[in-house]
């Protein structure tokens, strides 16, 4: 049984427990609420799609660094999906895999190749359908955070956490972030994440990380995330990234 607080990495079996808790713990999250203001509604589709979001995280599980943090009864507190950017132009990436094939470049994508807006096109169409007739919101949201993210250096992205509503205030969230910033540090590399939130910002004050430039304002009135920095041990100071 895992203890309260303990962090752990993805595993296969967590997935459909983990799908739940995902739902739960990002149901008051801000883009969300501006995404779809009705929480019902947002609850009745994360159930009805609950299959195919459970693939889907998976996939998170595969292609990211997915971690957990225990509560009081040793179910799953939080979660957090780190992922390494290595700084590369997409032609640089390219190329590099060209090379290593010999010129060939297999497909191995399926589905999720080619998709618009930064996502594959299996992954677009999962968000199309989960999201529905707001899904072209969620779309401005995350191209609006992607143009503000760094490039041309290597850092690792927290882009998503969250702790459930009834586990919050508990030390989770700085658990989730501590697990991972102790690697990030030994590896010598900065970390960036957006707060959408003015406690989740203190929160990640408190453990170094700075505010880059001015808020991204998502329209209609929608929050406004804070692109944040940690230099860390790495040799890149926030101020280098301000756009």
């Amino acid at each position: 049984m895992r203890q309260p607080g303990e962090v752990w990495k993805a595993t296969a079996e967590d997935m459909d427990a983990a799908v739940r808790a995902v739902g739960r713990a990002s149901a008051d999250e801000a883009v969300s609420d501006w995404v779809i203001p009705d929480s019902a509604y947002r609850e009745r589709r994360f159930a009805e799609f609950h299959g195919e979001l459970v693939d889907w995280l998976d996939g998170v599980r595969c292609s990211a660094e997915l971690v957990f943090v225990g509560g009081e009864d040793g179910a799953i507190a939080g979660f957090a999906v780190w992922q390494y950017v290595d700084g590369r132009s997409a032609e640089d990436a390219s190329s590099e895999a060209e090379s290593a094939s010999g010129g060939e470049l297999a497909s191995g994508g399926g589905e999720d190749e080619g998709g618009a807006d930064g996502f594959g096109e299996g992954k677009a169409g999962l968000l199309q359908r989960l999201y529905g007739d707001a899904a072209h919101r969620f779309f401005q949201a995350y191209g609006m955070v992607a143009e503000r993210q760094p490039t041309g250096l290597p850092y690792w992205y927290l882009s998503q956490t969250a702790v459930l509503p009834e586990c919050r205030g508990r030390g989770y969230g700085g658990a989730l972030l501590r697990r991972q910033l102790t690697r990030i540090d030994e590896e010598r590399a900065g970390t960036w994440l957006e707060a959408s939130t003015p406690r989740s910002r203190a929160l990640y004050e408190r453990h170094g990380f700075v505010a880059v430039g001015e808020p991204i304002v998502l329209p209609d009135d929608g929050p406004q995330p804070q692109p944040m920095w940690r230099q860390g041990r790495s040799a890149h100071v926030a101020s280098d990234l301000v756009p």
